[in-house]
């Protein structure tokens, strides 16, 4: 056996290493496996988080978060690997302050955007009656009968009748029927999602046009 094959032997040794960066997911995996140690990012400081809270308040818009996904990580890893965050009660906490700060804009925002005038209404009116009726369709299909969403950062949907009745007027449930009462609670959800994407895109590209009527 020459100095190769010996060499090509002692590959197979067991070694430890200490990766810099993976997926979330593999992150946590391995974690809960105690094959590593989850390091929680940088935003995730409760210092840090007091200063996005404070500016979020000051601001009369949305400002920058510190993540696309900021409440579906810190959920994660709440979750998951709290041993390895400082002050995790803490971080929990600030997290929902944000989130509870930034739906409060949204609901302002969406009471505004109803009660403009007609003709503003109707300008965008064939356009989210599509896009409910779209993402309707996807969530009937796609997603089971009884939601799953965690409520820990996900609470019930806050009451949107008066704003799905401006609308959809004639898709009032028959209060006889259980099933029609599950589909006009869809609805309204749907209906707030497509509001918020369309107000989130507005905020976020003040310089682009939409054209409702080719949508």
């Amino acid at each position: 056996m020459d100095a190769a094959e010996v060499e090509f032997l002692a590959e197979k040794e067991l070694v430890t290493i200490i990766p810099n960066f993976m997926p979330l997911w593999l992150a946590i995996n391995l974690n809960q496996r105690q094959k590593c140690r989850l390091l929680p990012p940088e935003w995730m400081d409760v210092e840090k988080m007091e200063q996005i809270q404070d500016q979020e308040r000051k601001e009369e818009t949305f400002t920058p978060v510190p993540s696309p996904h900021y409440m579906e990580i810190t959920k994660l890893l709440l979750n998951h690997a709290s041993d390895n965050i400082s002050k995790a009660d803490t971080i929990r906490t600030l997290i929902k302050d944000l989130r509870d700060t930034r739906m409060a804009k949204l609901r302002v925002s969406a009471d505004n955007f109803v009660w403009q005038q007609e003709a503003h209404i109707n300008t965008s009116r064939a356009f989210l009656t599509q896009a409910l009726k779209h993402m309707y369709k996807l969530r009937t299909n796609l997603q089971p009968a009884e939601s799953t969403q965690s409520q820990e950062f996900y609470p019930e949907a806050c009451d949107v009748q008066t704003l799905a009745v401006c609308w959809c007027p004639s898709s009032r449930p028959n209060r006889h029927s259980a099933l029609e009462a599950q589909r006009w609670k869809d609805r309204c959800a749907t209906l707030v999602e497509a509001v918020s994407l369309l107000l989130i895109s507005v905020r976020t590209q003040p310089h682009c046009k939409f054209n409702f009527q080719r949508m």
